[in-house]
């Protein structure tokens, strides 16, 4: 059954996360409650306080595709 998934070529995803600086998050980031509230303002699913400098960085599940059918 394998051979066939590889050989039709199926594109399997995975999932992992992603994550970008918030654009509507302003100041030093001290509350992860609130940086998630506003990440979610964005459309993300949520968001916490990072660095040295105290950003907002929004997150979300994001999807990464591998096609099988070229790793031979």
């Amino acid at each position: 059954m394998i051979n066939f998934i590889e050989e039709i070529g199926w594109k399997v995803a995975e999932a992992r996360e992603c994550h970008a600086a918030s654009e509507r998050f302003h100041g030093i980031c001290v509350s992860g409650s609130n940086c998630a509230a506003v990440c979610q303002t964005e459309g993300f699913t949520g968001g916490e306080c990072r660095g040295f400098r105290r950003r907002c960085i929004c997150t979300k599940e994001c999807l990464e595709q591998e096609d099988q059918g070229d790793q031979n």
